[in-house]
């Protein structure tokens, strides 16, 4: 008769992710580092002559 406790086997490998917050926290520190990293944009603008104006 088998046994009513089967041990389940463990798996060797076991990956926890870290709390939403910790995620949140490090997008916001890599977004930040990025704003030293790449340079601002700027716009080429062209003036358009309309019937109401520029």
């Amino acid at each position: 008769m088998p046994d009513a406790k089967q041990e389940k086997p463990k798996r060797r490998f076991h990956l926890q992710l870290p709390h939403v917050y910790t995620i949140a926290f490090m997008l916001i520190v890599f977004f930040a580092v990025l704003t030293w990293i790449v340079p601002s944009g700027q716009f080429d603008r062209q003036t358009i002559q309309t019937a109401a104006g520029e």
